[in-house]
């Protein structure tokens, strides 16, 4: 009875397990439905109004085509006067496309969402009505680096300008409040953070006699999507600014932004208190820019380096923009620029106001190149003439990335927006985001467009913007784009498996993993009693992170965090996907760049071999004696780690010394090796001993051994050594460029070829050892020593090595050079 229930059981669970992999199906194609869906109409929309880059959204009040048409029409009362002050005092001689539609429908008094990229004017769309109109508008913008930039701007073209923020003295404050309630208002535009609007109830004050007394002409709210908390830069003070529609219901409202989706539109909308707002959107494309996504390394100063070299000698004596993640990351990278010649200055959110102010001024006439910021300098700042925007940490949004951005090429010029992706940027950011509401879903949308390899940089922003997109329009001005189909396909199913169980394991120990953890477990680093219980891999360091990125995108990995009073803690859990990976007809792929791959490599990543080996182009050894020369060595050979390769730098240099020493027989230099996880142990062989002929020293007795265990302060220079990589061999360089390329660590499992290999090695080592044995036991006799003891060692130290499991080869490798070291000194003393 209990036997068959315990099979219902059992069955039971397999239902159940099935079903869920059954549910995850149909989750994923419902979401594939939904999306192609919504680029369904999407299309249709194009097709139904190919010409109009004008779109008014679904939010505002019914307006058809015709009755917008009429506002782009110069026959409005206030049309001359428009057309004068374009000309004589913003030094324009025509509008932009949109500008003239929204400005007429400013004055007009609607309320009214105008959408444009940056760098496309939409300053102008309430500076012009204000130089137009009485009294004056009130701009509420969220930093002060944008209110600094109007005010300098306006202040070169003469017109009127005042601003109110927490920086503001009390001198200053105390004169602006006096003359809002001026019957002849003195300037045109105050400029006031959301901040102040709030907690000032005497501004408040003010602005309602001044309404009252039809001095208040307009509100503009720049950077509108700080509202929403669907927005990427939500800020908590834009949600109270619905009084001022509540309080002023008549003065019209227009909010300005360049990154808001319709729903974050229609959030600002219920925010604001706008009933019926008429909504303009533009294109978001700007063709003057080129993006261009870079890998980092995690050695940061690589990418400095190459930062500076791109500023140095591509932006010679060109005005530029380096965002990076965090206050201290300005203070530093500011500083390594320095150091490598670039004339740059940090900014950042806790820097005096003066020191902000000064630095921002300097970069504005050209007196430094490059400001290094953080996201403080970014909003509004219109420099005209900026040729690079670099992102030396990725942003944690695309609207974040295509806001910051912006500030290049303004003046439509070719301009270069550049962004370094690193692994680890991917969690530092996500832990700052954890609290927000989208924060994830926004940045794993900015990690896609970095990992993206075969679609337009372009199509991926106009996703986001629920923007139907042609590749064509893009004209290479994106490195995908510029760089054709230059990529792979690769099937990641089998190291999919491997990672899940990895985090699988820690589950069942009760123990949290981070990215970290997880990529050096898979790499065979961590507790050796978790290596045993796992997989581990041979790829290389960025190929295993570029997989778990995948897989954190794609939904088989997830995201799970601990906080402490101090900080935040990211850790990897198993994704909504998981389970799909125990249904053996279930497959993943990826997407690889082909750059860097030999063709013998790149048919194996396409055929999805996990076992890739490197064909070196280094001629074979030649031996100076066929005695006791090791059988040829394969000429495939496994890559090397940076461990192993900072070892055999080191061996190396001991190796050189040592043989200068024995003689020059030994110094012939097609005795070079390739690189490879090997050690070349030279033994002194003596065929015949003649006490006579060459009497050898007397042997000289401890009571106690000597340790043969390696020291570093008694460390002599060995023979045994890790070649030098030779002219065709594998470098630390090709290591990183190379995909899905062997790099053994110390439990990895090698390569057929180099088991053979080792074989060899291991019988013409336990040869020459026999030799030594034979010799220095009979020597031993002669001498009539009582204590041979002193001199036991294995006969044959390979005789352990398990292949291709077990102990590693340049540990095995250690051991026997050990032995073989100790007994050639004893020999020879």
């Amino acid at each position: 009875m209990n036997s068959d229930r315990a099979k219902v059981q059992a069955e039971l669970d397999s239902v159940e397990a099935e079903l869920k992999v059954v549910e995850l199906q149909l989750a994923e194609l419902l979401k594939k439905q939904a999306r192609l869906t919504s680029n369904r109409k999407q299309l249709l929309r194009r097709l139904e109004k190919p010409c109009d880059s004008t779109q008014p959204s679904g939010s505002g009040p019914a307006m058809t085509k015709q009755e917008l048409l009429r506002y782009e029409k110069d026959d409005f009362p206030w049309s001359t006067e428009l057309k004068q002050s374009l000309k004589d005092v913003f030094q324009l001689s025509k509008f932009r496309p949109l500008q003239l539609k929204a400005i007429n429908l400013s004055m007009s008094g609607k309320d009214l969402f105008l959408v444009m990229p940056t760098g496309r004017g939409k300053s102008l769309c309430y500076q012009l009505p204000a130089v137009c109109s009485e009294g004056f508008t009130l701009v509420v913008t969220p930093l002060v680096s944008l209110i600094e930039d109007q005010l300098m701007y306006l202040k070169s073209i003469d017109v009127e300008a005042v601003s109110l923020n927490a920086s503001s003295s009390k001198e200053h404050a105390k004169m602006v409040l006096a003359e809002i309630t001026d019957t002849k208002v003195p300037f045109k535009l105050l400029y006031v953070t959301p901040e102040k609007i709030v907690k000032s109830k005497l501004l408040m004050s003010r602005l309602e006699k001044a309404y009252s007394a039809g001095r208040l002409s307009r509100i503009a709210v720049d950077e509108v999507h700080c509202c929403s908390q669907w927005g990427h830069d939500f800020k908590p003070d834009y949600k109270l600014l619905e009084i001022l529609k509540r309080q002023f219901p008549k003065v019209p409202l227009l909010g300005l932004t360049a990154t808001a989706t319709s729903s974050v539109l229609k959030d600002c909308q219920k925010i604001l208190c706008v009933p019926e707002p008429i909504t303009l959107t533009a294109s978001f494309n700007r063709t003057n820019l080129y993006y261009e996504v870079r890998f980092k390394d995690s050695n940061s100063d690589d990418s400095i380096s190459d930062i500076s070299a791109l500023i140095k000698e591509r932006y010679k004596d060109q005005s530029g923009i380096v965002y990076v993640f965090s206050q201290k990351d300005a203070e530093t990278v500011s500083a390594d620029l320095q150091k490598n010649g670039v004339k740059v200055s940090p900014y950042h959110a806790n820097m005096n106001p003066e020191d902000k102010s000064q630095v921002h001024r300097k970069w504005a006439t050209n007196k430094i190149q490059v400001v290094v910021a953080t996201v403080a300098f970014g909003m509004g700042i219109d420099k005209a003439d900026v040729r690079f925007v670099i992102h030396h940490t990725i942003s944690k949004s695309i609207e974040n990335y295509y806001q910051e951005s912006g500030r290049a090429g303004r003046d439509d010029k070719p301009a270069d927006c550049i962004v370094y992706f690193g692994f680890n940027d991917i969690f530092r950011i996500s832990a700052m985001v954890a609290m927000e509401k989208v924060g994830q879903q926004k940045l794993l949308t900015m990690v896609d467009y970095c990992q993206n390899v075969d679609r337009c940089r372009r199509s991926v922003i106009a996703v986001h913007f629920e923007e139907a997109w042609d590749d064509g329009g893009c004209n290479k001005m994106c490195d995908v784009c510029r760089h054709g189909n230059d990529y792979i396909t690769v099937d990641i199913t089998q190291h999919a498996k491997d990672v899940v169980q990895i985090v699988e394991l820690a589950g069942s120990l009760d123990e949290k993993l981070t990215p970290l953890k997880v990529t050096e477990a898979w790499m065979g680093k961590g507790p050796a009693k978790r290596r045993k219980m796992i997989q581990t891999t041979t790829l290389s360091r960025l190929e295993v992170e570029a997989i778990i990125t995948s897989l954190l995108l794609q939904g088989y990995l997830g995201e799970d965090f601990s906080f402490t009073p101090y900080t935040t803690y990211f850790y990897l859990k198993l994704g909504g996907k998981a389970p799909l990976l125990k249904n053996q007809a279930h497959s993943i792929t990826m997407k690889m760049r082909r750059t860097g791959l030999d063709a013998n490599t790149e048919d194996q990543l396409a055929a999805g071999v996990k076992e890739v080996v490197v064909t070196s182009q280094s001629p074979p050894p030649v031996a100076p004696d066929n005695s006791s020369t090791p059988p040829p060595r394969h000429n495939k050979l496994i890559k090397m780690d940076k461990e192993h390769q900072n070892l055999a730098r080191k061996q190396d240099k001991d190796h050189d010394q040592t043989e200068s020493q024995i003689g020059d027989d030994q110094n012939d230099p097609s005795a070079a090796q390739p690189t490879a996880i090997e050690v070349d142990v030279e033994i002194n062989i003596i065929e015949k001993v003649n006490d006579s002929a060459s009497p050898l020293p007397p042997l000289k007795l401890n009571s106690k051994p000597n340790s043969t265990t390696p020291q570093k302060k008694r460390r002599k220079p060995c023979t045994a050594a890790v070649p030098a990589p030779s002219e065709g061999a594998v470098t630390d360089s090709d290591h990183q460029r190379s995909a899905l390329v062997n790099s053994p660590s110390q439990v990895s499992i090698i390569s057929e070829a180099a088991v053979d290999e080792l074989c060899d090695l291991r019988n013409y080592y336990s040869k020459q050892l026999r030799r030594i044995n034979y010799i220095s036991h009979e020597y031993l006799q002669n001498q009539g020593c009582s204590d041979p003891g002193v001199l036991a060692c294995i006969r044959e130290p390979l005789k352990s090595l398990r292949l291709p499991r077990g102990s590693t080869i340049a540990r095995t490798a250690r051991n026997l050079w050990t032995r073989v070291s100790s007994r050639r000194k004893l020999i020879q003393r």
